[in-house]
């Protein structure tokens, strides 16, 4: 399963390269309203769209799970607290006499008819 996500990549990268050797061709690349323009490499300005784009991405990802591992980072620590305090009792419960922990149990309750 790790080299099919190699596999993907050297993929990916090929298909990169090819595009690239390609596409090398300047075009302008103008801002309007603003007066600058800029002759650059048509792949340049596709894989540069397409990083811009990734990164967006990646952020709006990053922005929308923070509040989801907030959450599981306290569940977490909760989690550990309650193990050891889970712990702290079986060791207690191990250390208590064996005549303290074989008394009975007092019956519940009985229905009575009315």
């Amino acid at each position: 399963m790790r080299y099919l996500g190699w596999i993907i990549a050297a993929i990916a990268a090929l298909i990169i390269i090819a595009f690239s050797v390609t596409n090398r061709g300047a075009v302008t690349v103008s801002f309007a309203p603003l007066p600058f323009e800029l002759n650059i490499p048509l792949f340049a300005v596709v894989l540069g769209a397409l990083a811009i784009g990734l990164l967006a991405g990646v952020i709006t990802k990053m922005l929308v799970a923070s509040p989801h591992r907030r959450i599981a980072r306290e569940r977490l620590h909760r989690i550990r607290a309650l193990e050891r305090e889970v712990e702290t009792l079986r060791r207690e419960r191990a250390g208590s006499t064996p005549s303290a922990m074989a008394a009975p149990r007092p019956a519940p309750p009985t229905k009575t008819a009315a």
